[in-house]
C-alpha cells in the first residue's frame, strides 16, 4: 500500500512541478497539450507501482515453518529459517490484534506462520516484510 501511495504522490508531484513550469512558459495553444502531455507522464509511476504494491503488500498469501531466533517491541520477529518477519495490524485481511501473534510466540522454538507479502531488500526505497497473519506450534 505504501509504495501505491509512494507512486501516487510521486505523480501529482511531477504533474504539479512540470505542469506549472509549461504553464508558465507557453501560450495558451499549447498549453493545453502540454498539461495532457505531463498528466499522462505523471500517471506512469502510478500504474507502474500499483500492481508491484499490490503484490509486496497483499499477494502470496502462504504458510513458512520458521525458527523463531528474537522478537522485538512487538513489531519485527526474528527467525532462523525464514529471515525476518513483521507483525502488523492488517485490516484488509482481518488481522486487528498484534498481541495474539506477539503473545503466541517464543524465542527457540519453530512455528508454522501464514504470512502475506513478500521481502523488499533494504537497497528499496522503502523496506517491506511478509506480515504473519497467524501462528501455530509444529
Amino acid at each position: 500500500m505504501f509504495a501505491w501511495i509512494l507512486g501516487c504522490l510521486f505523480g501529482v508531484l511531477t504533474i504539479a512541478a512540470v505542469g506549472v513550469a509549461y504553464w508558465l512558459n507557453q501560450d495558451s495553444g499549447s498549453r493545453v497539450f502540454w498539461m495532457i502531455a505531463v498528466a499522462v507522464i505523471g500517471a506512469m509511476p502510478t500504474v507502474a507501482w500499483g500492481p508491484s504494491a499490490y503484490y509486496v503488500s497483499y499477494y502470496n498469501e502462504r504458510l513458512i515453518t520458521c525458527t523463531v531466533s528474537d522478537k522485538d517491541n512487538l513489531k519485527y520477529i526474528y527467525t532462523k529459517d525464514c529471515g525476518t518477519l513483521a507483525n502488523l495490524a492488517d485490516s484488509w485481511r482481518g488481522k486487528r490484534d498484534t498481541t495474539a501473534v506477539w503473545s503466541a510466540i517464543e524465542k527457540g522454538k519453530a512455528y508454522r506462520f501464514r504470512v502475506v507479502g513478500a521481502n523488499v531488500p533494504n537497497g528499496a526505497i522503502w523496506r517491506n516484510l511478509p506480515n504473519v497473519l497467524s501462528v501455530e506450534v509444529t
